[in-house]
């Protein structure tokens, strides 16, 4: 098995669970449109989304130059090869 597997899944669950929550936050708010919300909450859900869409980028950035900076060496035998091209 590869030994960079662990820190893929590690990268794939929170960029997901980012995803998701940022997602979840946009449904709530599209939905309590339709009626009547106080002010705070909808400032909350609004810094709520723009943090986790900075941490999203974030993570991304993190994450692609993580994998592009990964060095070909002998840890790699075991890796398929077509993934880090």
């Amino acid at each position: 098995m590869c030994v960079f597997w662990c820190l893929f899944r590690l990268y794939l669950v929170v960029a997901g669970g980012l995803g998701i929550i940022f997602n979840l936050f946009s449904f709530l708010k599209q939905r309590q449109s339709l009626g009547q919300t106080s002010k705070c909450w909808d400032k909350f859900q609004s810094a709520m989304q723009a943090l986790l869409g900075v941490a999203s980028i974030g993570w991304l950035i993190v994450g692609s130059v993580w994998v592009f900076t990964l060095d070909p060496g002998s840890d790699f035998e075991r890796c398929d090869r077509l993934l880090y091209l």
